[in-house]
């Protein structure tokens, strides 16, 4: 299974609405996306949101990427974000917080930024301090599995 990993940090509050926006486009996208498992998505501290998506494979977590909601919000992160990063690996089902934090702090691969943090420079990844419960992913009923 790959599992696929995202952390946004918005560089100010006033891109809170359209970043939720996108977001929840993506959200319906990621549902009906082929190969699609399940996912949860965690608000942080400070405007940071962690995404974690487990796919039948890579091909399918890069065919959601590259398309529709998904990649029509991905340029506006450039402006939106002053930290974003990536990790993907191989796994059994979804990660508990704990290990997503270590992967990405060890193994996260920093996005191209017009603004970056510091943090985001020196690549520290803060500790995850939930400001509410992880919100769970769910494919939507009769989604299509990927085509093997």
């Amino acid at each position: 299974m790959h599992i696929s990993v995202t952390r946004l940090h918005l560089r100010s509050l006033l891109f809170l609405y359209p970043f939720v926006r996108g977001t929840e486009a993506a959200i319906g996208q990621l549902r009906a996306s082929a190969g699609f498992v399940s996912g949860r998505l965690l608000v942080d501290r400070w405007f940071t949101f962690w995404t974690v998506s487990a796919w039948d494979s890579a091909e399918a977590m890069r065919a959601f990427r590259d398309s529709g909601a998904h990649r029509e919000i991905m340029p506006k992160l450039l402006d939106w974000c002053d930290e974003a990063s990536v990790a993907a690996w191989t796994g059994e089902g979804l990660p508990d917080w704990s290990e997503v934090h270590t992967r990405m702090a060890q193994a996260g691969r920093p996005s191209r930024l017009k603004t970056s943090s510091r943090r985001h420079r020196e690549a520290i990844i803060a500790p995850i301090r939930p400001t509410f419960p992880a919100r769970p992913i769910a494919p939507f009923a009769g989604a299509a599995p990927a085509q093997a």
